[in-house]
């Protein structure tokens, strides 16, 4: 099953950190920031559990991207429970 961190022809196949490998939202342009991190803090508490602090700063600025993509496009994502957590409880 595909996590919206493996997603996309941007992405590493390496594991994050090997060989100064990026991760996907650094491929793209995107850090975790001051601001991402206000948008997204209280998404954190959603994944928590399935999420480790040291994962979150990988996964919260392609969230925070899509969910202001959602507004933007007035869009809905639809999402199911079978779903990675950060694709379901953030995204969706």
């Amino acid at each position: 099953m595909a996590r919206i961190i493996d997603a996309g022809p941007a992405c590493d196949t390496r594991p994050s950190g090997a060989f100064g490998a990026l991760n996907a939202a650094q491929a793209r342009g995107l850090s975790f920031s001051d601001e991402v991190k206000a948008e997204t803090d209280h998404l954190y508490m959603l994944v928590k559990d399935v999420v480790t602090p040291l994962e979150w700063p990988a996964y919260a600025p392609l969230i925070a991207a899509i969910n202001k993509i959602k507004v933007e496009k007035n869009a809905v994502i639809l999402a199911h429970n079978y779903m990675t957590p950060e694709i379901f409880a953030c995204v969706g």
